[in-house]
């Protein structure tokens, strides 16, 4: 599915280039990967990462390395395209923590690619857009405004990892895009006795470590985890469960 998906897009942009009279072009960028965030550090460690983008060929590439140092990718040029990054560590697997990201080439400059946490949500948003919206229209993510959702998430003072993506891109592809979309959906609070001493971490870098004896923790229907240096838990509506570290 998620191949399809990227077939998809590569094959939107050759019809846009070939209209506009241009050519597809790869070229090699360098990666600039954001700091973790100190709670993360301290709780799991240094990271590697799984790094994903769409190739000048038109196929998803991956890449798993420890540093993007010295690291080059070949992309479409000066086409609209996600990046992914995601930290992992072992017996903590990619995509269980939030990611970063960026938008090619949004966030292109000087032969590099900086990726950050809230490109890592914009890349979300663009790889969930592109499966809702009608193949024929203008609300795919190629033809978005790139610029003004990026303004847009930098004034939002609320963890965006607590809005409803799936929401907004469906309202996206249905009828535009509307910043007041982009709202802390409601959640229940669960008060907690910790099993061990924290700081606790979310899987989201935006959020604060918890370290109080009790945590108050926003669920909802969907299983999140909060790590500890001793274990983690899986919280959910009325649910949650201790899994502490072999």
């Amino acid at each position: 599915m998620k191949k399809f998906l990227w077939k998809i897009l590569y094959g939107a942009a050759c019809v846009i280039y070939s209209a506009c009279g241009s050519t597809l072009v790869g070229a090699s960028y360098g990666m600039e990967l954001p700091e973790i965030p100190a709670a993360w550090l301290e709780v799991l460690g240094e990271p590697s990462w799984r790094v994903e983008w769409l190739n000048r060929d038109g196929n998803r590439e991956t890449l798993e390395t420890d540093s993007a140092k010295n690291i080059r990718i070949h992309i479409l040029q000066e086409w609209a395209s996600p990046i992914t990054a995601y930290p992992y560590w072992e017996g903590v697997s990619p995509k269980t923590l939030k990611g970063a990201g960026a938008i090619f080439p949004f966030d292109k400059k000087d032969g590099n690619i900086t990726l950050s946490w809230i490109g890592g949500v914009s890349a979300e948003f663009y790889l969930n857009l592109a499966k809702v919206s009608d193949r024929s229209s203008k609300r795919q993510p190629q033809y978005f405004d790139w610029a003004r959702f990026r303004k847009v998430l930098e004034e939002a003072k609320d963890d965006l990892w607590l809005v409803d993506w799936d929401a907004v891109c469906e309202k996206t592809a249905a009828g535009g895009f509307n910043k007041k979309y982009v709202n802390v959906s409601e959640r229940e609070t669960l008060s907690l006795p910790t099993p061990v001493d924290g700081p606790w971490i979310s899987a989201s870098p935006f959020a604060a470590p918890l370290t109080d004896s009790v945590l108050e923790i926003k669920v909802s229907s969907a299983v999140d985890v909060y790590f500890s240096k001793k274990g983690r838990l899986l919280v959910t509506k009325g649910l949650w469960m201790w899994i502490p570290s072999p």
